[in-house]
């Protein structure tokens, strides 16, 4: 089998395991699950790491049409494939960070709406008329 099968398998079973996690990331995205969250992006960045680092592009690109065409054409496949992956992924991920904006913003709104809410009840205390009770009575 050729190295480059060998490579390209690999790099189709990370390109897989990026398409899982992103699946859980929406997930953990609509349920707010921030800290499990947090975690999986840990994992995503380093399968990310080992795939930048698996990258031979220039290599393969250096002895294809040298290979025998069954394995040029198994090995075409597997990255037509890891590519069409990544466009997904890529699209999922755009999705979950404008739904965390989304949330941000949100939230933002709605501590600022919380702050004018104090700010007047505050003001209409200062303003209230004070008044005593006579516990002599």
């Amino acid at each position: 089998m050729s190295d480059f099968l060998r490579q390209f398998r690999s790099r189709r079973l990370l390109c897989q395991t990026l398409a899982d996690f992103s699946a859980r990331q929406r997930q953990l995205v609509e349920g707010g699950e921030d800290d499990a969250l947090v975690d999986l992006m840990q994992r995503k960045d380093r399968v990310l790491t080992r795939l930048s680092e698996e990258s031979n592009a220039e290599e393969w690109r250096g002895v294809r049409d040298f290979l025998d065409p069954d394995t040029r054409a198994e090995c075409g496949r597997l990255l037509e494939e890891c590519e069409a992956i990544l466009a997904a992924v890529q699209r999922d991920d755009l999705d979950a960070a404008e739904r965390l904006t989304a949330r941000r913003d949100e939230t933002k709104r709605q501590l600022e709406s919380l702050s004018q809410s104090q700010s007047a009840a505050e003001g209409y205390q200062a303003s209230a008329p004070r008044q005593r009770l006579n516990l002599v009575t």
